[in-house]
């Protein structure tokens, strides 16, 4: 199964968008858990939440949790305690209440790349996730490889599916002190605590994600909050307009034949 865990729903409206386009999602018939997060009480939403025990949608996919952390924490670790991982089926995908969306065809397309790459016995282990998102104003614009996905050392902190593995490497580690960076410090100043985690994880670890390459940028996820966002995939029509002309959304090439590139946005081996 596939548990979707995001942090606390803060605006009634965000939250409900957030939820209908998850519930409105293509999931083959698979089973999918809903754990909704909540950081306190002080907000109406959490406190109608946590009162009525309910979600503001219906989730007709599989078990539905509400779960409130009592003490605080910070961004980061409440987060990671947020969800642990049963076993190696078990994988959680993050959002995050900040009038986010996904495309119907979330499910579908990074289950298809799973089993086209993590089911495997040769799956590299230095591979960590699934971004349903583009980096904001990240320096891979184009990528000549006929849209196909590709993996980047460039984590997006929500809309990111983890593997169960990759889930406890995080929870257990501790960022290091003086570690050179590939970032100036003026990037590194605006980003938050959980952002700037993975980001040192993974450049540390020599981790990436697989992220989708589609036509025209098109994305499986976007952030109503982030204004350069690119544009969704919204349903199935453009997905059945590529597939007459040559281009099939789904295809997923051989490990060895993707694209990978590094923090700095080079070309790298995998």
């Amino acid at each position: 199964s596939t548990q979707s865990t995001w942090e606390a729903g803060m605006r009634s409206p965000s939250l409900a968008l957030l939820l209908t386009s998850l519930a409105a999602a293509d999931y083959g018939g698979h089973s999918v858990h809903l754990t909704l997060c909540l950081n306190g009480k002080r907000h109406p939403t959490q406190r109608m939440l946590l009162a009525e025990e309910a979600l503001p949608v219906s989730w007709p996919h599989g078990a539905v949790q509400l779960r409130q952390r009592k003490g605080g924490a910070d961004r980061e670790r409440s987060i990671l305690e947020a969800w642990d991982a049963v076993d190696s089926s078990h994988f959680v995908a993050c959002f995050e209440d900040n009038d986010a969306e996904v495309s119907p065809l979330w499910y579908l397309w990074a289950r298809h790349a799973l089993e086209r790459y993590y089911f495997t016995t040769a799956r590299d282990p230095s591979w960590v996730g699934i971004s349903l998102h583009r980096p904001i104003n990240d320096a891979l614009t184009s990528i000549d490889n006929d849209h196909q996905p590709f993996l980047y050392q460039w984590p997006c902190p929500w809309e990111v599916i983890f593997f169960p593995e990759a889930w406890k490497a995080l929870q257990g580690w501790t960022a290091p002190g003086g570690a050179p960076l590939p970032w100036t410090p003026s990037a590194w100043a605006q980003w938050d605590e959980w952002k700037r985690f993975l980001l040192l994880r993974m450049w540390e670890q020599g981790e990436f994600l697989l992220y989708p390459n589609f036509p025209d940028r098109l994305l499986l996820a976007i952030s109503g909050e982030n204004p350069e966002d690119l544009p969704l995939l919204l349903n199935t029509t453009r997905y059945t307009a590529e597939q007459r002309v040559g281009r099939e959304l789904m295809a997923m090439p051989s490990w060895n034949s993707l694209y990978m590139y590094d923090a700095r946005g080079r070309r790298a081996s995998n």
